[in-house]
Formats: structure tokens, sequence, C-alpha cells
């Protein structure tokens, strides 16, 4: 099975009007744009997946919501899983992916736990080593409890993919 992951665009810092709580952060017009041009970039690199998973907050289910339209997957099919939070241990991400049953998955999140997954599946622990940046994607490929990082794309680099 593959894993993609994809870290939120950039999104309106805690404190703008009408964000009191981190779980309303939306995504920026500049965010919105990127994850645009992110999600086609990745169109070119990534066969339609299996299933499409979003954090629950905000600003991944946005994001969430423009990969899906990308791969003309509604957003009635998008799946949010409350494991998916910032927190998130490699753990949790692995056993939501593997729920699906799907050869491919899209798991769509945050920061810290999507750079810990990468992490583990590189170094075999989640302390540190990598860090994925808003807008970036990482392919994980999963095959008989062995996990091998297939690619990891900085945001600029999958906006250039989509010229």
């Amino acid at each position: 099975m593959d894993i993609v992951l994809i870290r939120h665009a950039a999104a309106e810092p805690l404190g703008s009007p009408g964000v009191r709580f981190d779980a309303e952060r939306a995504l920026t017009s500049e965010g919105i744009r990127d994850m645009e041009r992110i999600a086609t970039g990745l169109q070119r690199i990534l066969e339609k997946p299996g299933a499409i998973i979003s954090s629950p907050l905000v600003r991944a289910r946005q994001t969430a919501e423009i990969v899906a339209e990308a791969f003309g997957i509604t957003s009635e099919e998008l799946i949010e899983e409350e494991r998916l939070g910032p927190d998130a241990s490699p753990q949790d991400l692995l056993e939501v992916a593997q729920k699906t049953k799907k050869d491919c998955v899209v798991l769509v999140g945050h920061d810290p736990a999507f750079s810990r997954f990468v992490s583990f599946a590189t170094c075999g622990h989640h302390r540190g080593g990598v860090w994925m940046k808003k807008g970036g994607v990482a392919r994980v490929q999963v095959s008989e409890g062995e996990m091998e990082l297939v690619w990891l794309l900085p945001p600029r680099i999958m906006k250039a993919l989509a010229e």
C-alpha cells in the first residue's frame, strides 16, 4: 500500500479576526492558490487515490477538498478522521490508512505528526531528522510490515510540476 501524506497549506494565524481556536484556522488566499498548484502537480505523479482522509481541522479539510477536486473526487467522498491531528503518532497514521484496505491512500493533516511519520519510515524512530513544509507531500510504501520513503517533495517542487 502507498500512503501519501499532504501537509496543509499556509493558514491564517491564531488570533486573526474570527479565529479564536486552532481548529478554526482556514487557509489563506495564498495557501489556497498554492494548494491548487500543488494538487495539479500531484496529478502528474500520482494515480487517483483509493481514499482521501483528512484531519477535521478547517485548514486540513480545505486542503483535502482542493486535492479531491483535482482527482475528480467529491467532497462527500472525503473521510474525516480525528486521529489525524497534529499530535498523531506514526502508529495512528498507519492504522488509519490500513483500515481503508485501499492500495493508495492520501492522508491530509499536520506537523509534527507527518514529519514524525516520515522520520519513522526512514529511520525507524520518530525523533526528528525529517521536516515537511506546509504544502509538502510524501509518499511512503508499506509492504509486509516494512516502510520505504518513495519521495518527499517540498511545495516549490510540487508547484513546479504543475507548470
